[in-house]
């Protein structure tokens, strides 16, 4: 079980539902799940457009077998649509295409990937950095480009509008200069440099970056377009709201609870309203900007017992929310590296086997949500800032799990030891 499921599993009852806006439940699809596929090992060259490299392969059969592909080793031939006749071209962007394939797919196809051949060494590749060259050929600005047109392929006729925006004449020129970082930041066998990736702990520490950047952006064009998203509701701001939760997270008695909503202007009738509008408001908005902004009050709220580490984290995101943008947090550890695992790994066993998780939690470590809301998140910037530390989490992780399940007579996978 992933954080964000964690939460929406144990918060029932007189909190239940608040958690529904917790910064975690973006992660899976957000900045966190960038950060866990790339460390992975999934942050290669073509990942950004693997639909385009498919297209190529074809183009590459067609020529094999005799049809209309050109190309060759005539480094100086000019590409045009003739190049792809057995495809439907959409548009072109320079010196790429958008076609669409034989199953219906519309993918951008890579001039250069005609024109130069197979195998062409690193010094043999032109230098092209583009609006890149005015950054001194910055990394971290490379994989917010990156980043960006990854996004735009979700729909690729966006494509020309966005890499403009960036400072690139067209699509053609950003697969050139694409290339010509990969020819000096990648990695792999430098007589190919169509094989080559970007696999450094350096290239997925900016990759981390960029989305937050991204997100940031998201969430500011959201917010200014949409500003009725964020009036209060029944006079209770986001903030406010996620103030109470934070409290309620604490595992208070019912007495204790009603405490805290009359100092609040509330009472439980109210309460609810307030969470089921705040909760329809996180499920519509598809930046997370509600819910981003929701994480970052509830751990300023610095309570618990690691309510320190919480309240360093939240210092590392935008004024927004937004994750991935401030580096690592600062402040000591709240619990060692493997303790997180476990704990982590604990809770997911916990959850397959139909345990409480809540109660569990505070049986077995001595924590309650908040606890672990605030030690958790000081550590996912620990590991934003340092990706290849995702796979070690990865793995300890599912050791733990195995050994929950099997302590709760469940099957586990018996070759879940590991060893480092």
């Amino acid at each position: 079980m992933g954080i964000g499921s964690w939460f929406k599993k144990i918060f029932k009852g007189k909190a239940g539902g608040f958690v529904e806006g917790h910064l975690y439940n973006q992660m899976g699809g957000g900045i966190g799940g960038e950060i866990a596929s790339r460390a992975a090992g999934a942050a290669t060259a073509k990942g950004v457009d693997v639909g385009a490299d498919a297209a190529a392969n074809k183009i590459k059969k067609k020529k094999d077998s005799g049809g209309a592909a050109a190309g060759g080793g005539d480094k100086s031939q000019a590409v045009n649509p003739q190049d792809w006749t057995h495809m439907k071209v959409i548009s072109m962007s320079g010196d790429a295409g958008l076609v669409e394939t034989e199953d219906g797919d519309r993918v951008w196809v890579q001039g250069f990937q005609l024109r130069w051949p197979d195998g062409t060494h690193c010094d043999e590749w032109p230098d092209e950095w583009g609006p890149l060259a005015n950054n001194n050929q910055d990394l971290n600005e490379f994989a917010y480009h990156m980043q960006s047109v990854d996004r735009a392929m979700m729909a690729p006729e966006t494509l020309p509008e966005v890499v403009q925006r960036l400072g690139y004449t067209d699509v053609g020129q950003w697969y050139r200069v694409r290339m010509t970082f990969i020819k000096y930041y990648g990695q792999g066998d430098r007589s190919d440099v169509g094989t080559m990736v970007m696999a450094s702990n350096e290239f997925n520490q900016a990759i981390v970056q960029a989305a937050g950047r991204l997100q940031q952006d998201a969430m500011a064009a959201t917010a200014a377009a949409n500003p009725q998203m964020l009036e209060p509701i029944e006079g209770v701001t986001v903030e406010q709201y996620a103030q109470v939760a934070a409290q309620a997270a604490q595992g208070l008695d019912q007495a204790a609870w009603q405490q805290v909503l009359a100092q609040n202007g509330m009472d439980q009738v109210k309460w609810d309203r307030i969470q089921a509008g705040c909760g329809e408001r996180m499920r519509n908005d598809t930046t997370a900007t509600i819910a981003s902004i929701y994480g970052k009050a509830f751990q300023n709220q610095g309570a618990g017992q690691f309510g320190a580490a919480g309240q360093a984290a939240a210092a590392t995101s935008s004024a927004q929310g937004a994750w991935g943008t401030g580096g690592a947090a600062a402040g000591p550890e709240p619990v060692p590296f493997e303790k997180l695992c476990e704990i982590q790994g604990a809770q997911t066993a916990w959850a397959e086997s139909g345990q409480d998780v809540n109660a569990m939690l505070k049986q077995v470590f001595n924590m309650n949500a908040l606890d672990w809301s605030n030690m958790s998140s000081w550590w996912m910037t620990k590991m934003m800032a340092d990706p290849a530390m995702f796979e070690k989490y990865n793995q300890w992780c599912e050791h733990y799990k195995n050994q929950y399940l099997q302590q709760a007579g469940h099957n586990a996978n018996p070759d879940g030891d590991i060893s480092f």
